[in-house]
């Protein structure tokens, strides 16, 4: 987050409000978890990007964390020509990972729990499936194929 941040402000100090996006069981599972999150990020940093020749200071402030599909449904709606979503409008994030996809779904501005989900298959598991059953009709697949 430091370095990246550092990469587009100039300021020698500045502040980061940062939220945070969670898979949608771990949200659930683990509400401690977005606390034990936010009291180890809150706070001040000192950090050099260039051996230590000068150094930055980052203050970072953990707004919220929400659900990942959550993040992903504020950045779509209402911004680059897209609609703003009515306040009772239903809707679905389905979060295709590397590792994982994750369902986020909401009624106005409220979670639908029973329908938060993730599941391990994903991107990287799909891929495995197709290389296998390639591998077994026809040959050996290269990562790049697959």
């Amino acid at each position: 987050m430091l370095a990246i941040s550092s990469l587009f402000v100039a300021e020698k100090e500045y502040g980061l409000y940062v939220v945070c996006g969670l898979p949608a069981d771990t949200f659930m599972k683990n509400p401690n978890l977005r606390k034990d999150i936010k009291k180890e990020l809150d706070g001040e940093y000192s950090f050099t990007m260039d051996a230590g020749e000068t150094w930055r200071i980052c203050h970072i402030e953990i707004a919220t964390i929400v659900m990942e599909g959550a993040g992903a449904l504020l950045a779509y709606t209402g911004r680059n020509g897209a609609p703003p979503m009515p306040a009772a409008a239903e809707a679905v994030v389905f979060d295709v990972g590397g590792g994982t996809t994750d369902i986020y779904a909401q009624k106005g501005q409220i979670p639908l729990a029973e329908f938060c989900k993730n599941s391990r298959s994903a991107v990287e598991k799909a891929t495995q499936m197709l290389a296998a059953a390639f591998e077994k009709k026809y040959r050996e697949l290269s990562q790049f194929e697959a």
